[in-house]
């Protein structure tokens, strides 16, 4: 089944079980996880990472990392200055 499965689909699927992945308890993501393979035709630990990083790619905006994206600027570098420099 998972020849016939194009890209797009997998990615439209991912899409739609990363909500239901996030709020699952751990026996629930067990399940989702066998569906997933069973469909996609992808090893258990790709599932995983691929729900992990799509999960992640869900998650509030709010967190450290926005945050240090949003100092850091075009070129890589802070871009505010030191404390001893103020």
């Amino acid at each position: 089944m998972a020849d016939g499965i194009s890209m797009g689909a997998r990615r439209e699927l991912l899409a739609a079980v990363a909500n239901r992945y996030r709020a699952a308890g751990r026996r629930e993501k067990g399940r989702i996880l066998d569906e997933l393979t069973a469909t996609t035709g992808w090893h258990r630990k790709h599932a995983v990472r691929a729900l992990s990083q799509r999960v992640a790619a869900l998650a509030p905006s709010g967190s450290r990392n926005a945050a240090v994206a949003s100092a850091v600027g075009d070129d890589g570098f802070l871009s505010s200055p030191a404390p001893w420099q103020v």
